[in-house]
């Protein structure tokens, strides 16, 4: 017997690190920074005899190699166990067009665009709060995925912790642009996560991080990105004391010089972007500095953006 194949394409956002990190009241918490730049995540699947769920995937890097998505398959797998999905046979594949270890929430766009793309093929809605918890008991997760900007709990160490979570919506993105550069090297994250230092080194830093959060709340509320720049850099300078980077200190010393407005980090990666607003368009000064004495490597130019999906197509095909 033929049968039908359903299929969804949709697009998932990276991030260049976030715009806060750190602890309050116990709990870990980020903000992502989402921008415009998207790992493509395409799903399908037919009806199968037995009610089990199985899946077959690729992924494919920015280098062109092909590799196998163990977390993207959990994903699938678990939010299928979590809705009640039986007896469906899926085929999974992501294409990444950065690579891992460097602050791009390339491994949460994996699993959270295969949560996604699930509840998309089924024509599903689940709260914020069922999509970032399936997500954070894979692996310590990014708050993209969902429309806007959210703090997460992305380190979840016990039963009352899960049974706490609760996201919190910020509020939309305001308009602005990051240039983003890579100091180079690699952050495993799940090893920089396990460091069983990292707990007490945050718990140091509480009163900055809380400092840095209601900053970029009050940006966000006023539309006011010169005030979330304030948080990103009062959190990525905090961060020193936790992740060094050594040419951070260069970067913010020129941020007047540069007519920017602060620095947005990968607080487990090695990345740092340069916030600007939406109408500077004219970055000789940027070019002619990185040239003579800036650090890194450039990446780009990206417009910030809020976490959401994009989708690209889906349908049925016809069984022959």
């Amino acid at each position: 017997m033929s049968i039908n194949e359903k299929w969804v394409c949709l697009k998932v956002p990276l991030t260049c690190g976030e715009w806060v990190q750190g602890r309050l009241n116990g709990d870990d918490f980020l903000v992502s920074c989402p921008i415009d730049i998207f790992t493509k995540i395409s799903l399908s699947c037919q009806e199968k005899e037995t009610q089990d769920i199985s899946v077959t995937a690729n992924r494919i890097d920015h280098d062109g190699n092909v590799t196998y998505p163990p977390k993207a398959i959990n994903a699938v797998k678990k939010v299928c166990s979590e809705l009640g999905i039986n007896g469906f046979d899926f085929k999974l594949e992501i294409e990444c067009p950065k690579p891992e270890g460097k602050g791009f929430a390339t491994s949460s766009a994996d699993v959270l665009g295969s949560i996604m793309a699930v509840l998309k093929l089924f024509n599903l809605d689940i709260p914020a709060s069922k999509f970032f918890r399936i997500g954070v008991e894979i692996e310590p997760s990014d708050s993209i995925g969902f429309s806007g900007l959210w703090k997460i709990n992305h380190r979840i160490n016990s039963a009352k912790q899960m049974a706490n979570f609760d996201p919190v919506y910020l509020g939309e993105i305001l308009k602005g642009q990051v240039m983003v550069i890579d100091l180079g090297g690699k952050v495993e994250t799940m090893e920089f996560n396990q460091n069983k230092y990292l707990t007490d080194l945050y718990d140091k830093n509480e009163a900055t991080s809380l400092k840095a959060y209601n900053y970029i709340k009050e940006g966000i509320n006023n539309r006011d990105l010169s005030l979330m720049a304030k948080g990103s850099t009062l959190s990525a300078i905090s961060h020193q004391k936790i992740l060094p980077k050594a040419e951070l200190e260069c970067i913010i010393d020129n941020i007047t010089t540069l007519e920017a407005l602060g620095v947005v980090v990968a607080h487990s990666g090695t990345l740092v972007g340069i916030i600007y607003p939406e109408e500077k368009k004219d970055m000789t000064d940027f070019y002619s500095w990185h040239r003579k004495e800036g650090p890194g490597e450039i990446i780009g130019n990206y417009p910030l953006r809020g976490g959401g999906v994009e989708w690209i197509g889906g349908g049925v095909i016809e069984a022959s």
